[in-house]
């Protein structure tokens, strides 16, 4: 007979796995047969789904594309290619559509344990209405949240597994995760309080350490974006494959890291000689795949990967239990979601490349409502508070929830025309570290990131007077501290929580004025940094 098992399985497995090679071994000389491992894995992947459970138009990405009943029969066609096939996933699957407004994250959990997915990681949306939530959500789930560098603040215990461990084909395959600094910063401060984030680079290195002498594949997921996923590929080469997310990146074919020469010896050879980086949009758009050609060694001997478009070509069985679920979860908002509350005379695009270095009119139209809201003079509110375009034509209720669908309420506050200044200014100063761009209303101007200043700034259409106290409109999630506000809003005064959402203000525009043109983009004009323009 012909056994393989890998060297590094076996040299420090725990005590089950030993025991249960040892069985393997007497039942196969027994029975005569050989025990070869699948000579290819199959891992498909998602990331940043963000409750997109329905079929969608997306500008740029075409019309009546993703959906996760489609996502379901691909899935199940692709098992039927190969057995030896895990479903994972990036973080995000939480907020961005009604589905998560009026269910929390049930639906969400339910369609992706139907699916089969077998892990995912702490998404900073996760968080969105704190972290009970997720617990209750994640109880009835057949998958986990798998996350190494979350803890308890007060006794330092992590919240959630740090690692799982699949087996499939004859092969162990090693799962752990991280949510990274980028995408942590951004949560409410009052959904973190309690919590602590280790750095994972801190973190990785204990848990990689389990996984690299007991698995002959280690696979991290890391809501930590692109940037960050190339680093820790450099720093921890005994990881064979990152799944990313939260930077939305369309990764069309798998990014190879290579090994530092310095560091190969210290690590076992996985057979391509480095860690690959995968990452796949978002919204359900892609679904990933990604083929890994094994030999019986524990070594990759090739692999291939592409990026699977969700669109009307994928038939979807109606009769699935995802479709199902959906459609039940779906009819019990349907009629509300559906109202028409009024029109657009064009689309309001909101690129994903664009949201945070410019001006763009969904963002200013969005402001304009608020201040018509409250009678302010000028608004500013971060562009991560928006989560979608408006299209041209009917709007209805669907479209807003799916463009607002965070639970922020509208803050006014008085603050005088020099401390706006200063604000711009420090907004300025930080453009190139900071973690959203801002969205206006009211105010016009340069902002000069060279030079690190604002120039000829003017509310409504006057110039600034900086001894006059100017009636402001923002958003609770940044009167709370959260970004760069603690300092931009420092030197507020009279700050009133009105109480009334976002989106409500929205919905009150367009019911006054049945339909509406877009303002125009570009009213405040950016000089960017050498960072900015390679974001843009």
């Amino acid at each position: 007979m012909k056994l393989y098992i890998s060297c590094r399985s076996i040299k420090q497995s725990t005590f089950f796995s030993a025991a249960l090679a040892i069985l393997m071994v007497f039942v196969g000389t027994i029975a005569g047969f050989s025990l070869e491992r699948s000579e290819k894995i199959t891992i498909l992947y998602t990331n940043d789904t963000h409750s997109h459970l329905l079929p969608f138009n997306l500008p740029g990405m075409g019309k009546n594309i993703g959906g996760i009943g489609r996502r379901y029969s691909l899935i199940k066609a692709l098992r039927k290619e190969n057995p030896c096939l895990l479903l994972l996933d990036g973080g995000d699957i939480f907020q961005g559509t009604p589905f998560f407004s009026f269910f929390k994250g049930e639906a969400d959990v339910m369609t992706f344990s139907q699916c089969g997915y077998e892990a995912t990681t702490l998404g900073n949306h996760e968080l969105d209405d704190g972290l009970k939530n997720i617990i209750d959500q994640f109880h009835f789930s057949t998958f986990p949240i798998i996350c190494s560098n979350v803890k308890y603040k007060e006794t330092q215990k992590l919240i959630f597994e740090p690692l799982k461990i699949i087996e499939k084909g004859g092969w162990r395959i090693g799962i752990t995760g991280v949510i990274g600094k980028i995408a942590w910063d951004v949560i409410p401060n009052k959904y973190r309080d309690g919590l602590e984030m280790i750095d994972p680079e801190i973190a990785l290195p204990e848990v990689l350490h389990q996984l690299a002498t007991s698995c002959d594949l280690r696979i991290l997921l890391s809501h930590s974006g692109y940037e960050s996923d190339l680093q820790l590929a450099e720093k921890f080469p005994e990881i064979d494959l990152i799944i990313g997310g939260h930077t939305n990146t369309t990764l069309e074919k798998p990014v190879l890291v290579a090994k530092n020469p310095k560091l190969v010896t210290a690590t076992p050879e996985n057979g391509i000689g480095g860690t690959l980086v995968v990452q796949a949009f978002k919204w359900g758009v892609f679904l990933g795949k990604l083929d890994l050609k094994m030999d019986q060694s524990g070594k990759i001997s090739s692999y291939s990967g592409e990026l699977l478009k969700i669109t009307a070509s994928i038939t979807e069985e109606l009769g699935s239990p995802v479709s199902k679920a959906v459609c039940g979860f779906e009819s019990s908002f349907r009629l509300f979601t559906s109202q028409v509350i009024g029109s657009l005379q064009s689309e309001m695009t909101y690129p994903e490349d664009q949201k945070h270095v410019r001006d763009l009119p969904l963002g200013r139209f969005t402001c304009d409502a608020m201040m018509d809201f409250t009678h302010a003079d000028l608004a500013i509110i971060n562009s991560g508070s928006i989560r979608s375009p408006l299209p041209q034509g009917s709007i209805t209720m669907d479209n807003v929830f799916s463009a607002y669908p965070f639970e922020n309420t509208i803050v006014v506050l008085s603050i005088k025309g020099k401390e706006i200044l200063e604000m711009l200014t420090y907004l300025c100063e930080t453009a190139d570290q900071k973690l959203s761009g801002f969205q206006f209303g009211g105010v016009t101007g340069l902002f000069d990131h060279l030079e690190k200043k604002a120039i000829n700034v003017s509310i409504n259409g006057v110039p600034i007077e900086l001894e006059k106290d100017y009636k402001l409109v923002t958003i609770s999630y940044l009167i709370e501290g959260n970004l760069q506000a603690k300092e931009m809003f420092k030197a507020a005064k009279n700050i009133t929580d009105t109480g009334f959402l976002m989106r409500e203000a929205v919905i009150e525009s367009f019911r006054k004025n049945k339909s509406l043109t877009p303002p125009p983009a570009d009213q405040i004009i950016y000089k960017l940094t050498p960072l900015e323009m390679k974001k843009k």
